[in-house]
């Protein structure tokens, strides 16, 4: 599974779950969570679906 860094730089994986896009708070959430800007997180989505996984994937390589 992708992974992320925490804090301390530690690697934290990326929960599979749904992107959801639909709240600002959870917008908020995961363009910090995968480093990128809203626009980049919809593309992302539309490009290999909401699992977060995958979205991380995607975003990471661009």
């Amino acid at each position: 599974m992708p992974t992320s860094l925490g804090n301390k730089g530690e690697a934290i994986p990326a929960r599979d779950e749904p992107v959801d896009t639909e709240k600002p708070d959870r917008v908020q959430y995961w363009t910090d969570r995968f480093g990128c800007t809203e626009e980049q997180l919809k593309a992302a989505i539309a490009a290999v679906g909401p699992m977060a996984s995958k979205v991380e994937v995607y975003v990471k390589g661009q």
